[in-house]
């Protein structure tokens, strides 16, 4: 039901994008490859860290709080005179780590997020002068989570562990500021920066029969990992014939 909502308002868009992309009067095609930086708000799995730490019965710690990390992204635009619309697949990931460890085993308990989206690109151009683009656009994204939870305890030579999967589909919408310098007529560099919205959404289980992950009160635990994003790429251009 949650993702066949969010493939509606993806299809929608994509929908307006190929009605786009039929049209006479584009100027070229380009493709882009970029690495970039994400942070990630995810408070009902911080509260999830902070639960854990509170049903524990040794003094555990949080060593990762789902912290910023690298993404990857390549694209493909096609430009008109003063906007542009285009698709992006990427891939980024964070995660959590609660650790406890002495003379008589350890601890770890793991919370790794990965994720792969498809995201929808329209944009406006702000300024074009010799060989400078400064674009302004909102990138509607498809993000599809994994929320992987690892457990492991270790007592002398005894070891026990868990490792269970959830997934969650999730909606992402990212205000954005574009610079690109252009090496010639085939080349360019950019930079991006902007902030992501994502919608709230719980995870399940999909080889435990619907199961969520649950926090101390047995409510679902949400995925929401908005933030900030900042990314750095290169590219080439297809000229028009």
């Amino acid at each position: 039901m949650l993702i066949r909502r969010a493939n509606g308002i993806i299809g929608y868009t994509i929908a307006i994008v190929l009605a786009g992309f039929t049209g006479s009067h584009a100027q070229s095609w380009d493709m882009h490859f970029n690495v970039g930086f994400a942070s990630y708000s995810h408070p009902e799995l911080r509260k999830y860290q902070e639960y854990l730490l509170r049903e524990l019965i040794v003094p555990g710690e949080a060593t990762e709080t789902f912290p910023p990390y690298f993404t990857f992204a390549v694209g493909v635009n096609k430009n008109w005179a003063q906007w542009k619309l285009g698709f992006e697949v990427g891939h980024g990931s964070t995660g959590g780590r609660i650790y406890y460890q002495d003379y008589s085993g350890k601890l770890v308990a793991d919370q790794l997020l990965y994720y792969n989206y498809l995201g929808i690109t329209p944009s406006v151009v702000l300024h074009k002068n010799d060989g400078l683009l400064i674009n302004a656009g909102l990138k509607v994204s498809l993000i599809l989570h994994n929320l992987v939870i690892r457990n492991k305890i270790k007592i002398q030579n005894d070891v026990t562990s868990e490792d269970v999967k959830f997934l969650s589909g999730n909606l992402g919408f990212q205000p954005h500021v574009r610079v690109r310098r252009n090496i010639g007529s085939t080349f360019f560099v950019q930079g991006t920066a902007g902030y992501e919205l994502q919608d709230r959404r719980e995870t399940l289980a999909p080889d435990k029969n619907g199961a969520y992950l649950a926090d101390e009160n047995s409510e679902p635990v949400h995925l929401q990992g908005s933030g900030f994003r900042f990314s750095a790429g290169v590219g080439f251009v297809f000229p028009s014939k």
